[in-house]
Order: structure tokens, then sequence, then C-alpha cells
């Protein structure tokens, strides 16, 4: 699945197998377009495969794979698949890359952008900021998403792992607690 040509890309110009950028919006209702926008744009500039789950609201991308929403089993494969996910900053795909341990590196959606209804994501974000990690990142702005995953894949190249600790999961779980309850 995560070799070929990707749509968008010149003729003879393979990319690697094994590798997959898998790129998670969520299934609300909302657009995440700035997210999408730039990773259609920087894609060419990695020689591997960029997967986008689009959501609800189907985006026309000129770099990337996309599947839109697809079933459960589906979207899990593709995380066991993946070499890093670029997300949403969501419980879901944070629980998913941790299951798989995937490296993840998250964008908040905001609602003053229209792409969310409230700033819980921004909450969550601004929680998990202090227990960032090499190989879990989270982001607060666009500009920051092709630096990130540069830094993980060169991480990766060295040998660096995802942590499953039960330390790190506990730590990651109260994150997201008390950013809920705040």
């Amino acid at each position: 699945m995560a070799g070929g040509l990707r749509p968008g890309r010149k003729k003879g110009r393979v990319c690697r197998e094994g590798f997959l950028i898998l790129v998670v919006t969520g299934s609300g209702g909302y657009s995440f377009r700035r997210f999408l926008d730039t990773i259609d744009e920087m894609a060419p500039r990695f020689d591997l495969p960029f997967v986008i789950q689009d959501g609800p609201d189907p985006y026309p991308a000129r770099n990337c794979r996309t599947i839109g929403l697809v079933a459960y089993e589906r979207l899990m494969e593709f995380y066991r698949d993946a070499t890093l996910v670029v997300s949403h900053t969501s419980s879901g795909p944070l629980i998913y890359a941790k299951k798989f341990r995937k490296p993840i590196i998250t964008l908040p959606r905001r609602p003053e952008l229209g792409e969310a209804v409230d700033d819980h994501q921004v909450e969550t974000a601004e929680a998990l900021k202090p227990i960032d990690e090499a190989m879990r990142i989270t982001l607060m702005g666009v500009e920051e998403i092709e630096p990130a995953i540069r830094t993980v894949l060169e991480g990766l190249g060295k040998g660096m792992q995802y942590s499953s600790g039960a330390e790190e999961l506990l730590r990651l779980q109260n994150a997201i607690r008390s950013a809920c309850l705040e």
C-alpha cells in the first residue's frame, strides 16, 4: 500500500517502499482547509506517500492520496501501516498512535477559523505541549508542520521509537483529562 506513484507526481519518481505519512482530519463536520493546504503543498518536498483522511469535507488534493471517511477497520489498517501520523489534536489519533506505536504530530483546529465548535483542541494542545517528546509533537501553527515532519523522520532514521511505556501513557491521559476539566 505504501509504495508506487502518487497522484500529481512526475512519472518515474517512485516513493520509497514501507513509508507512509497518514494525515487525519477527523469525522466532525468542520473543514480543516489550512491544514490540508499546507500538507498538500509541502508533500512533493518529501519522497514519501501522503494519505489524507479528509473527513466529511472532500479535499481536492494535488499531491496526496485522499481516502475520505472509511470504516474503522480500514482506518486502523492505515494507522498500522503508517510511518508517521499528522493529525488534528484529538484523543482518537493520539490513542491510535500510541496503540500502534506510531509517531504523531498534532495541530489543533481553531473555532475562530471555523474549524471547530469550541477551543477544546487548543486546550488539549496546550496541555500536551509541556510533555511533548521526540516522537509526539504538538504544534500551534501550520508553519511548524514541515519542520516537525523532518524532525520525526530524522529521529526515525536514527532508530528512535515512539514510547509505549505505561508512565508516558499515564502522562498523556492525565494531560487530556486536565484539559477537559479546566
